[in-house]
């Protein structure tokens, strides 16, 4: 067992003792928390029944201390990551924004980096989207309403699902929002809690989430539901809209990945074979990418994305994203053990 697995498995056993947010911040004090955030939290949760309106007349320090925010009379991680002022001195609360030109990260169009707490990080995500993912309006009494591509709902349940649920405690990792022609990628430093697979965790499930006060504040504004719904929420919205399902993939480097396929090219705006919810599941639909990969599996259904990514001369990210896609759309399935196991192309 890895050292990395160990510790995880660790951090759930004795949550209480070794999870990160229940760490007090050294240096740190009450000082550095953003008061009207905290407030913010509470007038959201007064508003959505799920705080009292007697919050109203407690003090940070007392509205902290009753989140379990609090540890030896001062904040916690949990805290810093909700609150803090100012965030230069803590670098893994950094979100990386990314446009790409074409399908791979090679060519930038725009790239940005954003340090700040959960809510400005949110915040920030989603201009970035506005920005960079196209927008349709139409008329709705005497308003004009815009929508993305993307439902906007379920971009916001995939950032804030990454920001309260992924790993804090390396100080190298932050979260990544990737924009490219075919697809949005939220990448988030953590892991899938025991049990939970990209393929399982689209079914009800019951939420287990890594950093619980984070959540729990989360909740109490309406942010999160906390019953493990959210994933079949942003499922539901985007077949609202004619799109393919979100899915998860876990890169080699056991990055999680929630992948958004979009509707249009930016490019040329002609339909997306792959993205189109009318063709999904129809073999004519796919990309000459995609079936280079069948043909591969055919052949030798033992083939690792390793060995495809060297067979068909592209990166292995992008291997492992087709393959989410073509598994997640029925063309292809796994018999045996994850590792070990033989694909087989579905007929």
């Amino acid at each position: 067992m890895s050292p990395e697995i160990y510790e995880e498995r660790l951090r759930e056993c004795r949550p209480m003792e070794y999870a990160w947010e229940n760490l007090a911040t050294l240096g740190a004090t009450l000082d550095d928390i953003d008061e009207n955030r905290v407030m913010g939290i509470v007038r959201a949760g007064i508003r959505e029944g799920r705080m009292p309106e007697t919050a109203l007349e407690e003090t940070s320090a007392s509205l902290l201390n009753r989140w379990g925010l609090i540890a030896n009379g001062k904040p916690t991680n949990g805290a810093l990551a909700l609150f803090a002022k100012d965030a230069d001195n803590y670098s893994q609360f950094r979100l990386q924004m990314a446009k790409f030109k074409g399908m791979d990260s090679i060519e930038f169009l725009d790239n940005q980096q954003l340090k700040g707490n959960i809510f400005e990080q949110l915040d920030g995500a989603m201009a970035f989207c506005f920005k960079h993912l196209n927008l349709s309006g139409k008329v709705v009494g005497l308003k004009r309403e815009e929508e993305l591509e993307i439902p906007y709902e379920a971009l916001r349940e995939g950032v804030i699902n990454a920001l309260c649920h992924r790993r804090y405690d390396d100080y190298r990792e932050g979260l990544q929002l990737g924009i490219y022609e075919d697809r949005v990628e939220i990448c988030n430093p953590g892991r899938f809690p025991t049990g939970v697979t990209p393929e399982n965790i689209k079914t009800l499930h019951s939420s287990k989430p890594r950093n619980l006060h984070i959540a729990q504040v989360m909740y109490k504004a309406a942010y999160l539901e906390g019953w493990g719904t959210g994933i079949k929420r942003m499922i539901d919205v985007c077949k609202a809209h004619n799109l393919p399902e979100p899915f998860y993939q876990i890169w080699a480097d056991g990055t999680i990945v929630l992948t958004f396929l979009r509707p249009k090219t930016a490019k040329n705006g002609e339909t997306n074979g792959e993205t189109n919810g009318e063709t999904n599941g129809k073999w004519e639909s796919l990309t000459e990418r995609q079936n280079s990969i069948i043909q591969c599996l055919q052949k030798n259904g033992t083939h690792t994305s390793r060995t495809l990514s060297i067979l068909l001369d592209i990166s292995q990210r992008t291997v492992e994203r087709e393959i989410s896609f073509l598994r997640n759309n029925g063309f292809i399935d796994k018999e045996g053990s994850t590792k070990n196991g033989t694909w087989r192309v579905l007929k």
